[in-house]
Parts: C-alpha cells; sequence; structure tokens
C-alpha cells in the first residue's frame, strides 16, 4: 500500500486542487493523510467538508488529522507518517497536485523494482505572471552515483517523492527544529545511511510557485540562519567523499550568502571549507 500525506494549513482551496488531482486504478492499494497544522477554525470545518466530499467522489480512503498544536510541515509530515499504514509514503504539498497517471506508474515500477528505499520524478513548474501562467519543465538526467546524489540534495520534498516507510524507522523522521531545508536534512541521512536512491523519468507533480503562504520560507531565511552551512557542518563526513555532491552543495551555499549580501559570509564560509578539505586530506 501507497501512503500519500498531505500537510496543510488555512489553504483549503488548494487542498481541494491537491486531493483532486489524486487518481488511480488501483483505490484500495492507496491511502491518502490529510494532517491540518491547526488552521483557523473556519478553514478547518472547510477541510472536513472537502474531505467527506473527496471521499464519496474519489472513492478512496481519505483520513484526516488536526494537530494538537502548531509544529509546523514537519511534525505534520511525521504525525501522518507515524499514522500511516503503507509500506510506502509519497509527499504531497498542499498547493501542488499530482500528474494524472504519476501514481500508477510508480505502483508499478515498486512492483517490478525490489532494490528501492527512495525515488523522485520530473516535475512541471507552474508560475503566475500578471495574468499569464509560465510553465516549465524541470527534468533530471543522472547518470552516475554522485550525480544522483547532486541532484536529490538540489531537489524538495514535493518533487514526487516515494519513501520505503522502514527507511523512516532507521534513520529517523523529519527533523522539527528545521523550518525549513527539512528535506535537504532528510536527503543527506539517506546518503550517509547508503540508501538506495532512484530517479524516474516520469513526470510526476506540478508545482505551483506562488506566494500566498508558503509552507516553508525563502532563501532570505536561510542565508541568516546559515541553514544550509549547518546542514555541511553537520554531514561533512558524508559530503567530503562525493567529490560533484561537495562542490555543488558549497557552491550553492555561497550562492544563497551572496544573493542576500552577505560578502563576509561568503569570505569565512570559503575560509571554512579549505581549512575542513585540507585537514580531512591528512588524516
Amino acid at each position: 500500500m501507497i501512503s500519500i500525506i498531505i500537510p496543510t494549513y488555512n489553504r483549503p482551496q488548494m487542498l481541494y486542487r491537491a486531493l483532486s488531482s489524486i487518481k488511480t486504478i488501483n483505490a484500495s492499494q492507496v491511502e491518502i493523510i490529510v494532517c491540518d497544522d491547526r488552521s483557523t477554525e473556519d478553514n478547518r470545518k472547510q477541510n472536513s467538508e472537502i474531505i467527506y466530499e473527496l471521499r464519496r467522489k474519489l472513492k478512496i480512503q481519505i483520513r484526516y488529522y488536526e494537530n494538537n498544536r502548531r509544529k509546523g510541515v514537519s511534525g505534520s509530515r511525521n504525525t501522518a507518517i507515524k499514522k500511516s499504514k503503507g509500506d510506502w509514503i509519497m509527499f504531497l504539498d498542499d498547493d501542488d497536485e499530482f500528474i494524472a497517471d504519476y501514481i500508477d506508474s510508480i505502483t508499478s515500477y515498486l512492483a517490478e523494482q525490489k532494490n528501492v528505499d527512495i525515488l523522485w520524478s520530473n516535475v512541471i513548474i507552474s508560475k503566475k505572471i500578471g495574468e499569464k501562467e509560465l510553465i516549465v519543465r524541470k527534468y533530471f538526467t543522472p547518470r552516475t552515483k554522485e550525480e544522483l546524489f547532486r541532484d536529490l540534495i538540489s531537489i524538495g520534498i514535493g518533487y514526487g517523492v516515494v519513501v520505503r516507510k522502514s527507511v523512516f524507522m532507521e534513520i529517523g523522521l523529519f527533523n522539527e527544529n528545521l523550518q525549513v531545508a527539512e528535506d535537504t536534512d532528510l536527503f543527506f541521512r539517506m546518503i550517509k545511511f547508503n540508501k538506495r536512491i532512484f530517479h524516474v523519468s516520469n513526470f510526476g507533480v506540478v508545482l505551483h510557485d506562488h506566494d500566498d503562504c508558503k509552507l516553508t520560507k525563502n532563501y532570505e531565511y536561510h542565508a541568516k540562519n546559515h541553514i544550509f552551512r549547518s546542514l555541511y557542518r553537520k554531514y561533512f563526513d558524508t559530503i567530503v567523499n562525493y567529490d560533484l555532491l561537495c562542490k555543488s552543495f558549497t557552491y550553492w551555499i555561497s550562492k544563497v550568502y551572496k544573493e542576500n549580501q552577505m560578502k563576509k559570509e561568503v569570505i569565512l564560509f570559503h575560509l571554512e571549507t579549505v581549512i575542513r578539505n585540507l585537514f580531512h586530506r591528512c588524516i
């Protein structure tokens, strides 16, 4: 069984669209778990009405939980994972939507491929600019293990990500202390624990790029709170073993600092990487 997990917060109209995109010919092998992170009373009421309607329309089991306190997107996902019954966990954000045949294609793929722990897909990014809609197709074509790791760290959990549930029991759930980059932290643990990582060429999800009440913060928050730099330090012993991953992630950290006019941090981070790499080569 696949458990599709959707965290939500004060976006009933978007939640309706996300749920409506879940289509499968194997309804008995799919469950949907929606976890509300203490939306307003009115929005929680709308959520309940939406789920009541779509249970009948989709003919898929939908379970709805409300956090007893604000836990953030990581806490909401963790609540849903703990409640899930499936062997596989599939993620969807409440403002995005699945492409029609993605769930069934993944069900077939997992039935044939037994050596998978995590996989993700290509995505379509939709952004409204005034009255127009800009569509970008984001492809990944990893050919080596290093390219696979580099690409994994560049994505978010919304990229059609599917994880074997038992993996969470081994490496842990999402870090609820992180308000952002909780998925990057999880992916580094996947690499550290040598999980079997795959990319599928399907387009799995439409990601809607908008400014309305994002569940995760922007890169200004990342920079000012040194989120990526903290992850670099935490997982340095893993990162340093993969040259392409190391170059890509350190470049990304420097770029985030530069885009936020934090020149001093760029210099300090560059010095840190030089010292760390020299020390690593000496031991």
